[in-house]
């Protein structure tokens, strides 16, 4: 393979990939078995004085430029052969040579005749020599250093920082993101090494570990990781204005999952592709489009982020979409809400933290469901100062190929616009509005331990997998409780889960959803042979609820005698339902700690916490049903 030893690092190779596209140019001083690995991928042009590694790699442009020497004893590259032959223009110069035991300190007295470069990459520079060339070139460029190490090995790359800002979001998150330190030295002594400790971590409050520097008998010391490549340049750059010591930046990051990643590509492109602000998938079903942002770039969004999509739209399916799938993407920063604009979708809006990502799934075919009430609330949100992102898609088509009629092909299709926004819009968590009836309740009828369920156990691993968790933070309001929230923030003229209406701010009033919430806002309602239908099935859906807003029906005097046609709902009309109006407390295990506090605060101050107590542990309403 040509890495080890004294040949080409793979991680250095790693680096030139994530860099430079395939096709690249590379000038490389001291040609090896490396030069096979570069070739590869890049144009190589390859600076040799021994005649036994010239034309090593077929596929190079080899310039014979033998060793000569200089007036303080070092030696270097022919220069006269250097200026004839060297290529105008290369993407990175690559230093490995000549030999350490001859040296390369003289490469920067030859700065000026090297070609116009975006990237400079030294070999081996956890030598000493190495080490006062990086210093020099620093000195010399401007340019910062940063440092990769390697099984004991480094190499350092200099740049301007604009280029490194030109990395892909799933580039410098993968390369840089916690992995950034800065190392401060060389340290004669340990009196002036923890004088410098005690001195910056007074003034910035850093701690510091301490190294063997390859300069002879001195210190060297790293602080702990920054966020970011650009927060690490920052402060990199005021170090060295405040006259501290400073090396270099130094990451220890593993390249290995963007190379993974940017091969990976190669696999999505059979099945995905944009043209304009067009996104299709090329299902086995029909063609799946989505309309995404003008600003959303196919090659910036992580290959993880399109096998999820296509997951949680095919899986129950193809059970083959996780074959030969090693998930590599980073967490984004940012909780996204999968906001439908009804009311339970609404009740975790109100709950979720200010900075959360909203975005709206709209169908993009002729259908029953109507967006009208949607989009009124979108417009009402957007008027506070709220930001919603719609993405239109005619993805809840496929579960028509399969024998049902047209929805989300399963629980969590709901949230794939988000999935495939999350490296543009930097999401790092995805939440839904999944109420109690739908997961601690079973259908509003039976509890079950809900982080026990195969759907969970499925779900909430493979997420996390691709840097993206899950939140669920109304799995423990019901749907009273849901209303509740959405009261208290006054926005129940808005949230509408009717999907049927076509008059803004207005209801079918014949839809299930009719019935059974918008007559807890005292909405009219007329009897349907849809609500008839979901009445005489068994188990009732969303049972608990659906009993409870028939027990306010009766509070407030309206005519239940269509109720007689349903005698087994009068015995379960008679139980206390009360405690829908309180939060069970063990839903929030299926919160991220981060969240955790600021969600449970507002949920509580709406709804009084109940644990394990709760009437509805062990509840099964429908004893017949198994």
């Amino acid at each position: 393979m040509g890495f080890g030893g004294w040949a080409l690092q793979y991680k250095t190779l790693q680096l030139m990939r994530v860099l430079v596209s395939n096709n690249g140019s590379i000038l490389e001083f001291g040609s090896g078995e490396g030069t096979n690995e570069l070739a590869k991928y890049f144009t190589v042009t390859s600076v040799e004085h021994d005649f036994n590694w010239l034309g090593v790699c077929p596929s190079s442009k080899y310039i014979h430029a033998p060793l000569q020497s200089n007036e303080d004893g070092t030696q270097w590259y022919s220069t006269d052969v250097l200026k004839d032959k060297l290529p105008k223009e290369v993407d990175i110069i690559f230093v490995d040579g000549p030999p350490g035991f001859i040296g390369r300190e003289p490469f920067i007295d030859n700065l000026n005749i090297m070609p116009a470069y975006k990237f400079l990459i030294l070999d081996d520079t956890e030598r000493e020599s190495e080490r006062r060339l990086v210093e020099k070139i620093q000195n010399k460029t401007g340019l910062m250093p940063i440092s990769f190490k390697c099984n004991g090995r480094e190499f350092t790359l200099f740049c301007n920082q604009s280029e490194l800002l030109k990395l892909s979001p799933t580039a410098k998150k993968e390369w840089f993101q916690e992995r950034c330190r800065l190392r401060f030295g060389p340290f004669k002594g340990n009196e002036n090494s923890n004088r410098f400790i005690s001195d910056v971590h007074e003034d910035k409050g850093w701690m510091f570990n301490e190294y063997p520097s390859p300069v002879s008998e001195s210190i060297q010391l790293e602080t702990g990781a920054f966020s970011s490549i650009e927060e690490a340049l920052e402060i990199a750059q005021d170090c060295q204005n405040s006259g501290l010591p400073l090396i270099d930046i130094v990451s220890d990051s593993d390249l290995s999952p963007i190379i993974n990643a940017k091969d990976d590509m190669k696999e999505i492109r059979k099945k995905w592709s944009q043209k304009g602000n067009i996104l299709t998938l090329k299902a086995e079903e029909l063609d799946v489009n989505f309309e995404m942002p003008d600003e959303w770039e196919f090659e910036n969004t992580h290959p993880d982020l399109f096998r999820l999509a296509e997951f949680v739209l095919r899986h129950p399916w193809d059970k083959t979409l996780r074959d030969d799938w090693n998930p590599s993407r980073k967490p984004g920063s940012l909780p996204a809400l999968a906001f439908s604009g009804g009311v339970d979708s609404t009740a975790a809006m109100c709950v979720m933290p200010k900075n959360t990502i909203l975005g709206y799934h709209q169908r993009n075919f002729e259908s029953l469901l109507d967006h009208t009430n949607a989009i009124r609330m979108i417009e009402h949100l957007r008027s506070k100062g709220k930001t919603i992102h719609i993405t239109k898609s005619n993805h809840e088509l496929i579960r028509t190929f399969h024998g049902k009629s047209a929805g989300f092909s399963s629980d969590y299709a709901c949230a794939v616009h988000l999935i495939l926004l999350a490296d543009h819009l930097d999401i790092g968590s995805i939440a839904v509005g999944m109420p109690l009836e739908n997961s601690y309740l079973f259908g509003g009828y039976k509890y079950r331990s809900f982080t026990n369920t195969w759907f969970w156990k499925l779900y909430a691993p493979l997420f996390k997998s691709v840097g993206l968790q899950l939140i669920q933070p109304i799995s423990g309001c019901s749907e009273i409780l849901t209303m509740n929230i959405v009261r208290s923030e006054g926005l129940e003229e808005y949230a509408q889960s009717c999907l049927r209406s076509s008059s803004a701010g207005q209801v079918c009033g014949k839809c299930w959803k009719c019935f059974r919430k918008n007559s807890l806002l005292g909405l009219p309602w007329q009897m349907s042979n849809e609500i008839k239908t979901f009445l005489a099935k068994r188990p009732l859906k969303m049972a608990v609820s659906t009993l409870y807003s028939i027990q306010k029906m009766i509070e407030r005097g309206e005519n239940i005698d269509w109720l007689d046609e349903y005698p087994d709902l009068l015995e379960l009309i008679e139980k206390d339902y009360s405690w829908l109006e309180n939060h069970f407390k063990m839903s929030e295990e299926l919160i991220p700690r981060m969240y955790k506090d600021e969600i449970l605060e507002k949920i509580h101050a709406i709804g009084q916490p109940i644990g394990i107590d709760s009437p509805m542990v062990g509840m099964k309403l429908f004893e017949e049903v198994e």
